[in-house]
């Protein structure tokens, strides 16, 4: 194998640059920046050890922080479902579910517990017991 230095590669507009074959590796020396003006296009996995910037996001490790503004989680299409999972001991466990369909109802898996106020706003609100919604208060 032998080694090219080069200052600067500048392809002619509208014309592919290839660099290696399959299973080559292009390595940018740490403390360099590689920049792409334009679209860049990927196929396979991607490994980022030190985390990656979207925008005003950063995901680094089991984190996924948002630097300022508000953050919405979406899902395309009409009613649609937000699922909290994880998992409970060693079983997978839905905790919290969000109806699209039902205006954004929540049905928590488990107890639900309020630190100071729970606030009913409308004047129909009721608190119903029982599996059946037999007891009403």
């Amino acid at each position: 194998m032998s080694e090219l230095k080069v200052n600067k590669v500048s392809p002619q507009s509208g014309t592919d640059f290839t660099l290696g074959d399959s299973g080559d590796t292009f390595t940018v020396p740490s403390g360099a920046t590689l920049t792409v003006a334009g679209t860049f296009t990927q196929t396979g996995a991607q490994t980022f050890d030190g985390g990656v910037d979207i925008d005003n996001f950063n995901i680094n490790g089991t984190t996924i922080a948002l630097s300022s503004g508000n953050m919405t989680i979406d899902a395309q299409g009409n009613d649609t479902d937000i699922i909290f999972k994880g998992t409970d001991g060693s079983a997978d466990t839905t905790f919290l579910t969000i109806d699209g369909s039902a205006a954004g109802a929540a049905t928590f898996n488990n107890n639900v517990t309020v630190g100071d106020n729970l606030n009913m706003t409308t004047d129909a609100s009721v608190i119903n017991f029982g599996a059946d919604s037999d007891v009403i208060l």
